[in-house]
């Protein structure tokens, strides 16, 4: 796609510019020139000359070709510019979870929304009064991203701009969802009578308006916890005396995405021990254990995203999806999304290379890739003074750099589900029921996620896949309102721990990292 942008003041930072326009860019580390993520290709304009910092990101194709990072180029005219990387992101919406409708929040004419505000993408359901399932299901990449990638990087932003910039994105693209999912169903949005919203605690202070700034310090309190319905004074497109409920969240980094999830994995009414995990940047999990929920957080950062990683990429067409090794060919092969040309590799894609190359001897059990010792040393290339694995017919490749990432996120993920299990006084042969939600986990291959140990060994066939169950709990708060106060209960039994403020998860990150 091709773009005009406007230069309002000469030397002004492209990304900034970006920030103000309506590209669905990302940002991931929020302009600090860090990631190297923000590559897009110049067409026309003045612009500042490219700097030995930015060259570490590019390749000499790229350079030649015209492409620069946003966070790095400074322009001093209008400037025309291609996002050659807008291609549809692969968004979980709805799973196979079975919402049993008792008592409508709406009357059976009326129509609601529930809506997941991500921190990488936003769905949208549309309900009638009358109706089990969704009328239609909306979904896009929250476009917040172009603030940062993860929660803090958004916070930061707000801290040194403004919060209100933050809000007003994320209520203007609520807006043009919403419409649309509207238009496609022959509805006039003004007929929409209530709104469930769900998502972490800072996406929600976003939504609301709210300063998210304590939730980044130490003692790491936010603003409220939400857990109440108000006016629709936001300027949410819907009708002007609906009502909107705002999900309870546990605590700054156990948000109402989670208690959505327990909601719908119905943990609380069940004599098993349960355990759900959230695998993604923030890393939420729950365990279900002798009547109470203990709860934490873990910092996986963004690395299953494909942030972090050299040739990291989004659930995007063209990216490696999923890593196999071939026995009748011995081989190691690979799919794309939508079988297009590979332009990236995906967070699912990592998780399945690093298994194979732990099967096969190409890396050993610290992660550290070997040049000889195995069938595939014709694969290992050296690349900015490191080794990293080619696959076959492509230009991908994964750096021993990629590897640590992965073992960073990795360890942080299985550190947390130990120290979980530890705080709660069990092991994982006494979890009955594993219960896996949200975009990544989803997709997830759970073969390479045990051989890794990303997951306890042994309990894939206790596994459900409980697909986007934060919004899956908001939609069955609209159709049975009991839940509401289901909510309010799993919040009650619920106790956070934080996990930095004692030894036990640092001991089990670090064991956790090694293969």
């Amino acid at each position: 796609m091709i773009y005009k942008l406007k230069c309002l003041n000469k030397g002004v930072l492209l990304s900034q510019v970006i920030e103000k326009s309506d590209i669905n860019f990302s940002l991931p580390c929020s302009g600090l020139g860090t990631c190297g993520k923000c590559k897009i290709k110049i067409i026309d304009g003045e612009i500042s000359e490219i700097s030995e910092g930015e060259k570490r990101f590019l390749s000499d194709y790229e350079i030649k070709n015209g492409y620069r990072l946003a966070c790095f180029t400074k322009i001093y005219s209008d400037v025309t510019v291609e996002h050659c990387e807008e291609k549809t992101l692969k968004i979980l919406k709805n799973s196979s979870y079975e919402i049993k409708k008792i008592k409508p929040i709406i009357k059976a004419q009326e129509y609601a929304i529930s809506i997941d505000i991500g921190t990488t993408t936003i769905v949208i359901n549309l309900h009638k009064g009358d109706s089990i399932s969704p009328l239609d299901t909306i979904s896009d990449i929250n476009n917040q991203i172009k603030f940062g990638a993860d929660v803090i990087s958004r916070i930061d932003y707000s801290i040194s701009n403004t919060v209100d910039t933050i809000h007003k994105v994320t209520i203007n693209q609520l807006n043009q969802m919403i419409k649309a999912l509207c238009h496609r169903t022959s509805i006039d949005n003004r007929q929409v009578k209530y709104a469930v919203i769900t998502g972490n605690t800072t996406m929600l202070h976003f939504f609301a308006n709210i300063n998210p700034e304590s939730i980044a310090f130490y003692p790491f309190t936010p603003k409220t916890l939400f857990g109440y319905t108000r006016e629709n004074n936001l300027g949410l497109a819907i009708a002007t005396d609906s009502k909107i409920y705002l999900s309870p969240c546990i605590s700054a980094y156990i948000g109402a995405d989670l208690v959505c999830a327990v909601l719908v994995s119905d943990m609380l009414n069940k004599e098993e021990c349960s355990l759900l995990v959230d695998i993604g940047t923030n890393g939420e999990m729950a365990l279900y254990h002798n009547g109470g929920i203990k709860c934490c957080s873990t910092a996986a950062g963004p690395v299953f995203e494909g942030v972090g990683i050299e040739l990291g990429s989004s659930a995007i067409e063209g990216a490696i999806s999923s890593v196999y090794f071939n026995k009748r060919n011995n081989s190691i092969d690979y799919k794309t999304i939508n079988d297009e040309k590979p332009i990236g590799i995906c967070g699912t894609g990592v998780i399945d290379a690093v298994s194979v190359f732990l099967s096969q001897g190409i890396i050993d059990d610290t992660g550290k890739i070997l040049k000889e010792g195995h069938n595939f040393s014709q694969h290992i290339i050296e690349t900015n003074n490191q080794l990293a694995f080619r696959f076959d017919k492509s230009d991908i490749y994964i750096t021993q750099k990629d590897i640590r990432q992965i073992q960073l996120a990795k360890g942080a993920i299985a550190g947390g589900i130990n120290a979980l299990l530890i705080e709660s006084g069990a092991s994982a042969q006494d979890i009955d029921r594993f219960y896996i939600c949200g975009g990544f986990g989803s997709y997830i291959n759970l073969d390479s996620a045990e051989n890794i140990g990303l997951i306890p060994k042994g309990i894939k066939s206790r596994t459900e896949i409980l697909g986007n169950a934060a919004l899956n709990g908001a939609s069955s708060i609209i159709l049975d309102n009991d839940n509401i106060k289901e909510c309010i209960r799993i919040v009650e039994k619920s106790h956070y721990i934080e996990l930095s403020a004692g030894t036990v998860f640092a001991d089990e990150y670090i064991s956790s990292m090694s293969f």
